[in-house]
């Protein structure tokens, strides 16, 4: 995982982001790029957010690497939040997602923006799992918090498993 909020927050720049993402696609690995915006962010620019940090994050990456890259959009505002009107909105992780799917048009092309997996990681649990998998355009899920617990995990492979 490379740009995770957790690490930013500890001051991991977009540059080392750009950085680490072309030295782990270089090497032949799949790096899992997160891209989310902060709280205080969410309601002044947010897409313009996750378009930077999508830029800066890809930046000098060669084209033919790409294939073995996930996105992961986290929006920081959902992760372990009280706000769960807006954090359990699917809709709003679909409009993420066509946005960072536009995104990766624009700079590489239909073939690559359409097989790019993309995962939500925000305020994933046993009971919103499946509604983000089947409204929210992602590919899958990455699972925080809820992966703590086996039988809370267990019951989000299930509701998906299938999808």
């Amino acid at each position: 995982m490379v740009g995770h909020s957790e690490r930013r927050a500890l001051g991991e720049t977009d540059e080392m982001v750009a950085k680490k993402v072309k030295a782990v696609l270089e090497s032949g690995m799949r790096p899992v790029l997160c891209i989310g915006e902060k709280e205080k962010e969410k309601d002044i620019a947010f897409p313009n957010i996750i378009r930077d940090e999508l830029h800066h994050g890809l930046k000098n990456v060669k084209k033919t690497t790409l294939k073995n890259l996930i996105i992961a959009y986290e929006p920081v505002w959902a992760i372990s939040t009280n706000k769960r009107a807006v954090a359990d909105n699917p809709q709003n992780v679909y409009e993420m997602t066509i946005l960072i799917r536009r995104e990766l048009y624009r700079m590489f092309g239909k073939r690559i923006a359409s097989q790019m997996p993309i995962l939500y990681g925000g305020s994933v649990n046993e009971k919103n799992a499946a509604s983000f998998v089947k409204g929210g355009g992602v590919d899958g899920l990455l699972v925080g918090g809820a992966s703590l617990s086996s039988s809370k995990f267990v019951k989000i492979v299930e509701q998906v498993a299938d999808l």
